[in-house]
């Protein structure tokens, strides 16, 4: 990859980095001397989570359990729920696991995103609706209660699925002046329990947060160009760095608000468009 837009570094050789190599770009003139952060970048790397810092999906893993869990009340089922439910053509069981996992299999088998096409929604549109509602469903529990719920998934197996490899890059990147912030489309409080195992501090995560209360309202959004929008109003900028698995979709506008964006443990076509995109680096954990 030699110099350009969005290149830090004229030496990188290669697309596909391992996260050990991210920090060799950050030397050597590569950031300070040519006054990135004085051209408008903040001395900051935001990470999506999800797929980026550790396999899996903590916002799914969540839903997923949340009424085995007793965090979905009889209110928010039988209220806004259902109502959302109907409004994307989903007839539930009154049983809440049941529930729960038709609307899981629902979105794996592509019914949403068919339903949601037909809607008249876009790529990003149904995706967007499906993340908020994972996240608005817990919006009647304490928050306290939704973070508790994700110190338990990662206890009980989300921690494994950990790359070690972007968890030393965390901490090489805050060694060389670097602030590390989280950036995902999965509930905030949720995040923040997974940031811990991080050593990435709540303060620095940003995720979706619902207006507390039985209501599908949100003070907080984080998909796609709100991502990008919330890290911007974070930092005070657009990030020097950023990284993030959904090229196409998720992270899509953060990693082209960044002045040098990296595409993460990126597979099928999330790969093929980063390996299309001259701007992006490629980094396998």
């Amino acid at each position: 990859m030699s110099g350009g837009p969005g290149v830090l570094h004229e030496g990188v050789t290669s697309r596909v980095l391992h996260p050990s190599a991210v920090p060799s770009l950050l030397k050597d003139g590569g950031l300070g001397d040519t006054g990135l952060v004085d051209a408008g970048f903040a001395r900051a790397a935001v990470f999506d989570a999800d797929g980026t810092l550790w396999a899996g999906d903590i916002g799914d893993s969540a839903f997923v359990d949340s009424a085995r869990a007793g965090l979905i009340s009889d209110a928010m089922f039988r209220g806004p729920l259902a109502a959302w439910a109907a409004r994307v053509g989903l007839s539930l069981p009154d049983d809440k696991v049941e529930a729960i996992a038709a609307i899981a299999r629902a979105h794996d088998d592509g019914t949403l995103r068919a339903r949601g096409l037909a809607r008249g929604l876009d790529e990003d549109g149904w995706r967007r609706d499906y993340y908020e509602m994972q996240a608005w469903v817990f919006a009647d529990q304490p928050r306290e209660a939704v973070v508790e719920h994700g110190r338990r998934l990662m206890e009980q197996g989300l921690a494994r699925g950990i790359f070690a490899s972007m968890v030393q890059l965390l901490r090489d990147l805050e060694a060389v002046g670097v602030a590390v912030h989280l950036a995902s489309a999965s509930h905030a409080a949720l995040v923040e329990a997974g940031a811990v195992f991080l050593g990435v501090p709540a303060a620095r995560v940003a995720g979706m947060e619902p207006v507390p209360g039985l209501s599908t309202a949100m003070q907080a959004r984080t998909y796609g160009d709100d991502k990008r929008a919330t890290a911007r109003a974070r930092l005070g900028a657009p990030p020097l760095l950023a990284f993030g698995d959904s090229v196409l979709f998720t992270d899509r506008a953060l990693l082209q608000s960044a002045k040098q964006p990296f595409a993460v443990a990126t597979r099928g076509a999330h790969r093929e468009a980063a390996l299309a995109d001259a701007r992006l680096i490629l980094v396998d954990p």
